[in-house]
């Protein structure tokens, strides 16, 4: 199985990869079927990728391989040879921190194509961001009214990387998330600073 998760809201992707992990980590307990490859951080080689994929899974595990930023570097022929959009016994997630554009590339386009899973996050705006932050404070165990909830959005912008850091920082202040409290306590976004000047 392929999955692809991509966007230019890196927050949603992210977590998305997170709760993938997680599951897999909760039903396989030994730890041998998991694998991550990060270029930026471990010098990847795809010889890696390779074996990862070959390797025989202990105890009959499905096996999960997390490739950060490596959509456009991994050889298409080969996951074709290995038919791993579907092999229901190999899990392979790949992760982007930007929206990859499907058009302007074959070999991107068919690892879209289905049965592959792909997840696009898009930035919030709007009442999909408003929504967004009532949800993070409730299931926080706070509360936040209408218009701290505006106040929160203009303070930060769609950048749901500070907007978490605020929401924690507000409920450890005080589960009741107040209008005083956001204007107190937050970071406001020095771009939606010019904007609301101009």
């Amino acid at each position: 199985m392929i999955i692809i998760l991509h966007g230019d809201n890196s927050f949603l992707s992210k977590r998305k990869l997170g709760e993938i992990i997680s599951q897999h980590r909760s039903r396989h307990k030994t730890g041998l079927s998991f694998f991550s490859f990060d270029p930026a951080l471990d010098g990847f080689d795809f010889s890696d990728f390779k074996s990862a994929v070959e390797t025989v899974a202990m105890f009959s595990e499905k096996k999960l391989i997390v490739l950060k930023s490596l959509v456009k570097n991994i050889p298409i022929d080969y996951l074709k040879e290995k038919d791993l959009k579907n092999d229901s016994e190999t899990i392979v997630v790949f992760y982007e921190s930007a929206a990859l554009d499907v058009q302007k590339n074959k070999d991107i386009r068919w690892l879209f194509e289905k049965p592959a899973i792909s997840q696009e996050s898009r930035n919030l705006d709007g009442e999909k961001l408003h929504s967004w932050i009532r949800g993070e404070v409730k299931q926080r165990g706070g509360e936040i009214s209408q218009s701290a909830t505006g106040l929160l959005a203009t303070s930060c912008g769609r950048d749901l990387w500070q907007l978490s850091n605020e929401i924690d920082k507000l409920i450890a202040f005080s589960p009741a998330i107040t209008d005083e409290n956001v204007s107190l306590l937050t970071r406001k976004d020095s771009e939606t600073d010019v904007f609301g000047a101009v």
